[in-house]
């Protein structure tokens, strides 16, 4: 084994087929974003905070009252 080789690389069928992926592309769609990375996904939640825990909760289905805010003292 070569310590400079990975043992494995996700091919891009898999990557965009994970989670997080999954959920930028969502939030991409609903919130009209340009994201082309996962750094450019976090600048937009750290900014955009009440939207990115709205989409958090619809994206998860979460189950309860959401009420007012969905960020409080961010």
């Amino acid at each position: 084994m070569q310590a400079d080789k990975p043992l494995w690389v996700p091919s891009p069928e898999f990557i965009a087929g994970t989670p997080l992926c999954v959920f930028m592309d969502w939030c991409a769609q609903r919130f009209s974003l340009s994201v082309a990375d996962v750094d450019a996904f976090h600048v937009w939640s750290v900014e955009e905070r009440d939207d990115f825990w709205r989409a958090v909760w619809d994206f998860c289905e979460v189950r309860g009252g959401r009420g007012a805010r969905a960020l409080i003292d961010g």
